[in-house]
């Protein structure tokens, strides 16, 4: 979470200036996730899926971290998609 700006000594200014939480809508959020590929811009989004799904996910999360490998659930679904279009084998 981003920290707050500071409004002292702005007066009535701070009542007139747009915020930058009204700039920039949740839904396009760019984010920076440790782990990300470098470059690479994340957008957050939500999406909704089973309790089956969501253990799969995790099981699949913490074979891989047994491996050694850091990963996360974003990752996974990331790498999840490409696969769906066909993109994880051109690389």
């Amino acid at each position: 979470m981003a920290k707050r700006t500071s409004m002292r000594g702005m007066g009535a200014d701070a009542f007139f200036q747009p915020s930058a939480a009204s700039i920039q809508s949740d839904a396009s959020k760019t984010v920076s996730q440790q782990g990300s590929e470098a470059g690479v811009r994340l957008v957050k989004a939500t999406f909704y899926l089973t309790p089956e799904h969501i253990m799969t996910l995790e099981q699949v999360r913490l074979k891989r971290k047994q491996r050694g490998e850091k990963v996360d659930k974003s990752a996974l679904v990331r790498e999840a998609i490409n696969y769906l279009t066909g993109e994880l084998a051109s690389q």
